[in-house]
């Protein structure tokens, strides 16, 4: 038992150079305070600005069902605004900028040393060979992957870094006593759970169960239980968010989408992904071929790795084909991503490579020693290169402070508080990262219409259409991108130099509650009003625009015009003026309660709107039933009362929520619920 003590000296001074290198790939987020290195944006699904608007709300609004922020609201589970991610914790405890560069910090830290862990002792890889392995994989330069040449995202959260950690504390399972298994086993679930996107889930869950049936076959019993137990806690654990997602799948932009269409194959390239991932991931590559030429066929773990790395790249390669032909026989998982096993294959693949070169210094050990020290040296200078493009980057505006500490965004958020809940837009926002992004606003606390969402209300999208047919109808190939994709509900940049009345309907960026529309260029339209312009910020918004025509949160029209079908009454919204919509309520003939008055009372009054993520509530005055519209979307989970009394709410508008308040003055309360 004496080396113990060694042993035990010896991983924690492993466990010291690992936070060392996860400290040293950090650095231009942690050293610089606000002036540190942010990505632009963090990724498309913003998870660093929902985060940002997490830290703006109260305690009790945290708990709240609804996100307001983006696309006019959604379900806070399904945007990620909900605190069952673990990453909130570091945005609950630290400012913004250090919650970000700490919790970076952790999945670097993750990924190498476990990655070091599981090589030394599940793998029994060579002490150098591992410690290769694990600075690999913290790096993470994977440019072909959601350009993450800068290593982990916030995306990736912990199911990425931490799935070595995952398999290193599985393998420790056939040496506990079974109570003892179980436990660990959904202590890992829990981890999973709450540290992993869902999305990533089923490619993880994949991970874990090829490498203990192909990589380090065991039939351990304790193992297996375990393993249950893993699966059993990290479903629980996804599981509001999978029953989130169920709920409004159905009624979401996603539904009906036929994912064999030209455009999403052409969008993907699978074989262009297949090539990137090969050309990035080359030398792990080589190595792994090379260990098995040297043992002919008998390396088994080398060919296991390499073995799996190939069937992916082949299921990536006829992934178009297999949609095709299975497709329509999928269910549920129609409209999920299953090409995403790609995400595994940098892991796979380093794995494969320090398994060959394990091979190498057996056979031939002066020339493995020689190039595992070419390789730990290379892995350091392509380290160094990424720190310089990232602070280059950073003082060039890719920073904390010029993102989310804009004066002109922190005065804009500070009037629509004084003002009461009116939104804002983005004008010239690109997917990608390129041009403005709509997220930023919501760090500052503005609600915004328009916004990156995986999962919003079809009647959204078609509404979204109607605000961007003047674009559409110079570019073709944008309106393709948006009924195909859908997530991306931007004000997009016009083709050519045009006025903005040319581009976008104002008329229904009003009715959506549209006050302000931020800009990085003058916006030519006699409606809008300049309100403050800032040249300072080398990547802010130079230009803020009030929309004086703006309808308030919660009004009451006039009239109610009946529409037979969905084409007529989207049809009549692209012909109205902001005024003629704030009179008339456009309900479809079918979705209308049969208790609809067709007139209103014109004397009615609106007062004391609130909004926040428990929902909306406002006073309403009136001498007669009469309706009232909330510009919300049309979602299911929706009540609504005014007292004991319980309100029908029905869609208007196509995409919005209306319903009738009685006579008299009451307070009528909108509540969201799961």
């Amino acid at each position: 038992m004496a080396h113990l003590p060694r042993l035990r000296n010896t991983t924690w001074r492993r466990a010291l150079l690992f936070a060392g290198w996860a400290l040293w790939l950090t650095a231009p987020l942690l050293l610089f305070g606000e002036q540190g290195y942010v990505r632009i944006p963090d990724n498309a699904d913003s998870n660093l600005a929902v985060r940002l608007a997490w830290q703006t709300l109260s305690a009790g609004e945290r708990l709240g069902a609804w996100n307001p922020f983006g696309g006019c609201g959604n379900d806070a589970v399904i945007t990620g605004l909900f605190p069952t991610d673990l990453e909130h914790l570091f945005f609950l405890v630290f400012p913004g900028w250090l919650g970000y560069g700490l919790f970076s910090w952790l999945q670097r830290f993750l990924a190498g040393f476990f990655t070091y862990l599981l090589c030394l002792r599940v793998l029994h890889l060579r002490r150098p060979v591992a410690l290769l392995a694990g600075l690999g994989y913290a790096l993470f330069s994977q440019p072909w992957l959601d350009r993450s040449w800068d290593g982990f995202t916030l995306y990736d959260r912990l199911g990425l870094p931490g799935l070595p950690l995952a398999l290193y504390a599985l393998s420790r399972l056939p040496r506990l006593p079974i109570g003892k298994a179980v436990l660990l086993g959904a202590g890992i679930g829990l981890f999973m759970g709450v540290g992993s996107h869902y999305a990533f889930g089923l490619f993880l869950a994949l991970a874990i169960v090829l490498f203990f049936t192909c990589i380090t076959p065991t039939g351990h019993r304790h193992l297996w239980l375990g393993m249950a137990a893993m699966f059993g806690v990290w479903g629980l654990v996804e599981l509001p968010v999978l029953l989130a997602a169920l709920r409004h799948a159905g009624e979401s932009h996603r539904a009906g989408v036929d994912y064999r269409h030209p455009f999403f194959r052409e969008m993907a390239n699978y074989p262009s992904l297949v090539w990137r991932s090969a050309y990035t991931n080359l030398p792990p590559l080589l190595l792994g071929a090379v260990g098995i030429a040297m043992r002919r066929g008998r390396a088994r773990l080398t060919t296991a790795l390499m073995a799996i790395v190939l069937a992916i790249g082949v299921y990536l390669l006829g992934f178009d084909a297999l949609q095709m032909a299975l497709g329509d026989h999928l269910g549920l998982l129609r409209g999920f991503r299953l090409e995403r096993v790609y995400l595994l294959l940098p892991f796979l693949i380093l794995l494969a490579g320090v398994a060959g070169l394990a091979v190498i210094r057996k056979r031939r050990p002066v020339l493995g020693r020689g190039l595992t020290a070419v390789l730990l040296l290379a892995v350091v200078v392509q380290s160094a290169a990424v720190l310089f493009s990232m602070h280059r980057a950073r003082t060039q505006g890719n920073n904390f402070q010029a993102l989310y500490r804009q004066r002109a965004l922190q005065m804009l958020a500070e009037r629509l508080r004084e003002e009461g809940p009116y939104r804002a837009a983005v004008v010239g926002a690109l997917p990608g990262g390129r041009g403005l992004h709509p997220a930023y606003l919501w760090t500052y606390g503005i609600e915004t219409a328009d916004g990156y969402t995986t999962l919003y209300p079809q009647r959204y999208h078609a509404y979204w259409q109607a605000v961007l047919a003047p674009l559409f109808a110079q570019d073709p190939a944008r309106e393709q991108y948006f009924e195909h994709w859908g997530n991306a509900v931007y004000l997009f940049p016009p083709p050519h130099a045009a006025a903005f009345a040319e581009t976008y309907n104002l008329d229904l960026l009003s009715l959506a509650n549209v006050r302000y529309l931020v800009s990085d260029d003058a916006l030519d339209d006699a409606r809008l009003r300049l309100l403050m312009v800032d040249q300072e910020d080398r990547r802010g918004f130079r230009y803020i625009y009030e929309n004086p025509s703006a309808l308030p949160r919660v009004f009451i029209p006039a009239r109610v015009k009946f529409c037979t079908d969905t084409d007529a009454l989207l049809q009549a919204l692209r012909s109205m003026s902001s005024a003629e919509l704030a009179s008339t309520l456009l309900v479809e003939a079918a979705d209308a309660p049969v208790e609809l008055p067709a007139i209103g009372d014109e004397q009615a009054i609106v007062q004391d709107i609130q909004c926040d993520t428990r929902g909306v509530r406002f006073r309403l005055t009136a001498r007669r039933p009469t309706a009232f519209a909330v510009s919300i979307p049309y979602m299911r989970g929706w009540r609504a009362h005014a007292g004991e009394r319980e309100i029908p709410l029905f869609p208007a508008y196509h995409a919005f929520t209306a319903g009738v308040a009685p006579a008299g003055s009451t307070e009528i309360v909108l509540e969201y619920l799961r």
